[in-house]
């Protein structure tokens, strides 16, 4: 395990300053490896029919907070309905870890859009990990590939169609590490914690579903070997892909950014709706 920091290469991110022994600092912080590949922005590609184009979406990994029940709803619902066997029993401290973001990338090829993800783990502070650490990524997105969706376990696949599912197809249990194992190359990446890596796509929209939205909030958890979990820290990262008849149907980037905080304000209010709702209920 290393257990030095990694210091940032800032690229809209708070630095990561290397603090002297006995000092405080924050238990988890996101931070960009020095020489990490990013890019936010896929630029607009001829793809069938028109043109594309695929954005970070968020742009920047997002830390998800202190996990609570109230903000880990979706996340044991989908344990529940998708994993039996695996639950949400407690939730632990943020750890005292940096999460470091290697690659963070926006890519179209014409064919087919999405987003990379690479994040290693260091500690701080003589930081001991948990035993069975895993991690656990839930997907929502708008072009179902999987055929679930939440409790529906015989959804319809295709454009146009929600997906909302725990991201390991073709194993029992709920964790990455385990479904990347499973899959052959070039996707059977090493995802033992501290690594994580992840590349999504998704094939291009069109006029009749000119949007794909994919986003995904990744977890890092423990298992006490009869599937009951402590869940400690939580990021979102995903990416959005548009069509357009001609390049100048596409929006411009201040557009997009507009519609960006959109989509944040009208999450906001769904997040708050729902906690109002289960304080009430």
């Amino acid at each position: 395990m290393k257990t030095h920091l990694k210091i940032l290469a800032t690229i809209g991110l708070p630095v990561a300053v290397a603090l002297s022994a006995g000092s405080a600092q924050a238990a988890f912080t996101i931070v960009q490896a020095t020489g990490a590949a990013y890019r936010p922005d896929s630029g607009v590609v001829a793809c069938a029919g028109g043109f594309c184009q695929t954005r970070l979406m968020p742009a920047q990994v997002v830390d998800l907070g202190a996990m609570t029940a109230a903000n880990t709803t979706v996340l044991s619902d989908d344990l529940t309905a998708q994993k039996p066997g695996y639950g949400i029993t407690n939730y632990g401290a943020k750890l005292d870890i940096n999460f470091v973001i290697t690659d963070y990338l926006a890519v179209n090829d014409g064919t087919s859009g999405g987003g990379q993800l690479e994040v290693d783990y260091t500690g701080q502070r003589g930081f001991t990990p948990p035993e069975n650490l895993h991690w656990i990524q839930i997907v929502t997105d708008n072009w179902n590939i999987t055929g679930v969706n939440g409790n529906n376990l015989s959804a319809p696949t295709g454009r146009g169609q929600p997906e909302n599912v725990v991201d390991a197809p073709g194993v029992a249990s709920p964790y990455y590490d385990d479904a990347s194992k499973a899959q052959p190359p070039p996707n059977n990446f090493n995802t033992d914690p501290p690594h994580f890596e992840d590349f999504s796509q998704r094939p291009e929209p069109n006029a009749a579903n000119p949007v794909i939205n994919w986003t995904a909030d990744l977890y890092l958890v423990s298992d006490d070997g009869e599937g009951n979990l402590t869940v400690y820290d939580g990021v979102e990262w995903g990416w959005q892909t548009r069509f357009g008849a001609t390049r100048e149907a596409l929006p411009e980037p201040a557009a997009w950014a507009m519609m960006i905080l959109g989509f944040g304000v009208v999450g906001a209010l769904v997040r708050r709706r729902r906690e109002t709702v289960m304080a009430q209920g």
